[in-house]
């Protein structure tokens, strides 16, 4: 709590100090006492971190990226006020015009809106980290592109305009931005049905290694290869990402192979890439047929 709090609960200067003194409270920041000598849980250090530094300042960077659930938190705060204030231990502040249309909550916390926490982040983190935390604010609907430019707009004079506006026209370009799987499908399963493809099934359950049941778009039994239909929607976060690997390295360890096929494959480079994916199945068929004819 702030020591103002503390005086209004009705506890004199004298008395918060003989407190602190007798580890009654503990000091955290400059004003701010915490009670009892355990450690601070990570939402206490922000509680702690927004009393010091005042109450019209807003998470952002990096601490305010992990509230907002567009990347991991990595234990650094960083908050954003409108006026110069000094720095605590621990605590970094930046200067920010904040107005209140700036701010949203998260778990009570004030926390910059997305597209501002992006251009916060965009100073500080290269292209790839980026891009991924714009597609996940995108995904999670925190933002919308536009925001985001208006955002870039509004802080003119902020060093990671340049950045974030070459992330924004990177998704921009994105012909899958936003796409539903169901979307996906339909576009997809007619390219398909085209090619001169061996006999597969559609939403197949799938072991894997571990035992692992997985659902496959499609599987080409006989020939152990799995398509998967990579839209956006349900593809571009860090841990969808992470597990799908995770997958395509358990089927391998069984002898399945995982093709990937994107919207921007779908609708950019399909000739080149259902040619692959032909190349790949009669690969697999020879291998399977000269495994079965060759030596016992």
């Amino acid at each position: 709590m702030h020591v103002r709090q503390l005086s209004d609960c009705g506890l004199t200067r004298h008395a918060i100090d003989v407190a602190t003194d007798r580890r009654l409270l503990r000091v955290v920041h400059r004003g701010v006492r915490a009670v009892g000598p355990a450690a601070l849980s990570p939402r206490g250090r922000h509680w702690a971190a927004h009393l010091a530094v005042g109450r019209e300042s807003a998470f952002t960077d990096l601490s305010g990226a992990g509230l907002l659930g567009i990347r991991p938190w990595n234990g650094e705060i960083h908050l954003a006020a409108p006026t110069h204030r000094r720095g605590h231990d621990g605590v970094t502040v930046h200067h920010v015009a904040v107005t209140p249309s700036m701010i949203c909550r998260r778990h009570g916390l004030p926390v910059l809106r997305a597209e501002h926490v992006l251009l916060d982040l965009a100073a500080r983190l290269a292209p790839d980290p980026l891009a991924i935390a714009l597609n996940e604010a995108l995904s999670l609907r925190l933002t919308t592109v536009e925001r985001v430019a208006g955002a870039i707009d509004l802080r003119s004079g902020h060093r990671g305009r340049g950045a974030l506006s070459a992330a924004v026209d990177a998704a921009v370009d994105d012909p899958g931005s936003g796409r539903t799987h169901g979307e996906f499908e339909a576009l997809v399963l007619p390219l398909l049905r085209a090619l001169p493809l061996p006999p597969y099934r559609r939403n197949e359950l799938v072991e894997l290694a571990d035992g692992r049941l997985a659902k496959a778009d499609l599987f080409f039994a006989e020939l152990g290869v799995l398509v998967e239909l990579d839209s956006r929607t349900w593809h571009q976060q860090r841990l969808a990402m992470d597990s799908d690997r995770r997958r395509d390295q358990q089927a391998l360890a069984v002898g399945l192979v995982t093709f990937r096929v994107t919207w921007r494959h779908a609708t950019r480079e399909w000739d080149r890439v259902s040619a692959d994916l032909l190349a790949l199945l009669r690969a697999r068929g020879h291998a399977r047929t000269a495994g079965m004819s060759g030596p016992s």
